[in-house]
């Protein structure tokens, strides 16, 4: 058994709950397990409520197969980031690339883009079409990873690992903001985590 409590915040709109237990007594569930014993407390509990599936939403036909390619879409981005990790060494022996040249390529290649076009490409999420927007996205991924399979020096590698960075994130986005499309608000947490 627990306590509610109210507490008003500073601006005294709205009540903020806390729940306290009670402190139980031995004497307490003595008298508990007593009653459960005799048979004078039933232990079934009868709920009124509808199951959860009579309470969800149909689901359109064509969701799974746009979560799917969603899924898909930001899988190659995220892979496209990380597809050079395995294969530094043999990029710095063939382009006679140093150590620090490797780490630029590995983090702020891929970091400063997303940092200055952040804002701008959130603002051409929510005011274009996000679909022709993953489409472009995803062409650009790819011809970035041609750049990088096909660079044959640093600065070329540099602004192909810049792109891939750049799509990714806004790839990430993009779905995430589709994802809202697809869902009520109060389904949400279940078609970004299922």
């Amino acid at each position: 058994m627990a306590r509610q409590t109210g507490d008003r915040n500073a601006m005294g709109r709205h009540a903020v709950f806390r729940w306290r237990p009670r402190s139980l007594s031995v004497f307490h569930l003595q008298h508990a397990f007593a009653a459960l014993s005799a048979g004078r407390v039933s232990t079934r509990v009868e709920t009124t409520r509808k199951p959860v599936s009579a309470l969800a939403p149909p689901v359109p036909a064509g969701r799974s197969l746009q979560i799917l390619l969603l899924t898909v879409a930001v899988l190659a981005a995220n892979y496209a980031r990380t597809a050079v990790g395995p294969l530094q060494e043999a990029i710095r022996i063939s382009l006679t690339l140093s150590d620090n040249q490797i780490a630029l390529l590995q983090g702020p290649a891929l970091g400063l883009p997303v940092v200055m076009g952040a804002i701008p490409l959130g603002l051409v999420i929510d005011r274009s079409s996000r679909v022709q927007l993953l489409f472009i996205l995803a062409v650009l991924g790819m011809v970035a990873s041609v750049l990088t399979a096909l660079a044959s020096n640093f600065a070329t590698l540099l602004l192909a690992r810049g792109l891939i960075g750049l799509a990714a994130a806004a790839t990430l986005t993009a779905a995430f903001s589709l994802l809202a499309d697809f869902y009520a608000p109060d389904q949400r947490g279940r078609g970004v985590w299922s």
